[in-house]
Protein backbone atom coordinates (compact mmCIF):
# COMPACT_ATOMS: atom_id res chain seq x y z
CA UNK A 1 0.00 0.00 0.00
CA UNK A 2 1.21 3.49 -0.79
CA UNK A 3 0.55 6.09 1.85
CA UNK A 4 1.44 9.77 1.56
CA UNK A 5 1.96 11.88 4.67
CA UNK A 6 1.57 15.60 3.88
CA UNK A 7 3.77 16.41 6.90
CA UNK A 8 6.81 14.60 5.49
CA UNK A 9 9.21 15.38 2.62
CA UNK A 10 7.12 14.84 -0.53
CA UNK A 11 10.07 14.29 -2.86
CA UNK A 12 11.49 11.59 -0.60
CA UNK A 13 8.09 9.93 -0.41
CA UNK A 14 7.86 9.92 -4.20
CA UNK A 15 11.25 8.21 -4.47
CA UNK A 16 10.42 5.75 -1.66
CA UNK A 17 7.12 4.93 -3.37
CA UNK A 18 8.85 4.26 -6.68
CA UNK A 19 11.31 1.88 -5.02
CA UNK A 20 8.49 0.01 -3.22
CA UNK A 21 6.38 -0.41 -6.35
CA UNK A 22 9.18 -1.40 -8.71
CA UNK A 23 10.82 -3.76 -6.23
CA UNK A 24 7.65 -5.88 -6.19
CA UNK A 25 8.53 -7.08 -9.69
CA UNK A 26 6.05 -8.35 -12.29
CA UNK A 27 4.92 -5.65 -14.73
CA UNK A 28 7.09 -2.90 -13.25
CA UNK A 29 6.69 -0.31 -15.98
CA UNK A 30 2.89 -0.39 -15.89
CA UNK A 31 2.66 -0.70 -12.11
CA UNK A 32 5.13 2.14 -11.66
CA UNK A 33 3.29 4.34 -14.14
CA UNK A 34 -0.07 3.85 -12.48
CA UNK A 35 1.07 4.06 -8.86
CA UNK A 36 3.46 6.96 -9.35
CA UNK A 37 0.93 8.80 -11.48
CA UNK A 38 -1.43 8.67 -8.51
CA UNK A 39 1.32 9.66 -6.06
CA UNK A 40 2.26 12.56 -8.35
CA UNK A 41 -1.36 13.70 -8.47
CA UNK A 42 -1.54 13.66 -4.68
CA UNK A 43 1.75 15.43 -3.96
CA UNK A 44 1.64 17.85 -6.90
CA UNK A 45 3.90 18.39 -9.89
CA UNK A 46 6.41 20.58 -8.07
CA UNK A 47 6.97 17.91 -5.41
CA UNK A 48 8.00 15.30 -7.97
CA UNK A 49 11.81 15.32 -8.03
CA UNK A 50 13.10 17.24 -11.05
CA UNK A 51 15.06 14.19 -12.23
CA UNK A 52 11.79 12.25 -12.64
CA UNK A 53 9.95 15.20 -14.20
CA UNK A 54 12.61 15.70 -16.87
CA UNK A 55 12.72 11.96 -17.69
CA UNK A 56 8.94 11.86 -18.08
CA UNK A 57 8.65 15.00 -20.18
CA UNK A 58 11.62 14.16 -22.42
CA UNK A 59 10.86 10.45 -22.89
CA UNK A 60 10.75 9.27 -26.47
CA UNK A 61 8.26 6.71 -27.65
CA UNK A 62 9.37 6.82 -31.28
CA UNK A 63 11.29 3.55 -30.92
CA UNK A 64 7.99 1.74 -31.40
CA UNK A 65 6.95 1.72 -35.05
CA UNK A 66 3.21 1.65 -34.43
CA UNK A 67 3.16 4.20 -31.60
CA UNK A 68 0.67 6.96 -32.27
CA UNK A 69 2.41 10.34 -32.03
CA UNK A 70 -0.42 11.80 -29.96
CA UNK A 71 0.44 9.39 -27.13
CA UNK A 72 3.96 10.76 -26.74
CA UNK A 73 4.86 11.70 -23.17
CA UNK A 74 6.29 14.92 -24.59
CA UNK A 75 2.72 16.13 -25.06
CA UNK A 76 1.56 15.33 -21.52
CA UNK A 77 1.71 18.94 -20.27
CA UNK A 78 -0.22 20.18 -23.30
CA UNK A 79 -2.91 17.51 -22.86
CA UNK A 80 -3.28 18.16 -19.11
CA UNK A 81 -3.57 21.91 -19.67
CA UNK A 82 -6.29 21.36 -22.28
CA UNK A 83 -8.17 19.06 -19.92
CA UNK A 84 -7.92 21.55 -17.07
CA UNK A 85 -9.00 24.47 -19.26
CA UNK A 86 -11.99 22.57 -20.64
CA UNK A 87 -13.01 21.46 -17.16
CA UNK A 88 -12.97 25.04 -15.89
CA UNK A 89 -15.72 26.14 -18.29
Amino acid sequence: MLEIDKNKDMKKQFIDSSVRVISKGHNTDTNGSIALGMVGAIIGYNNIPSYFRSKIINASSTHRKNRVRNYSSQRVVEVVEKLLNNGAK
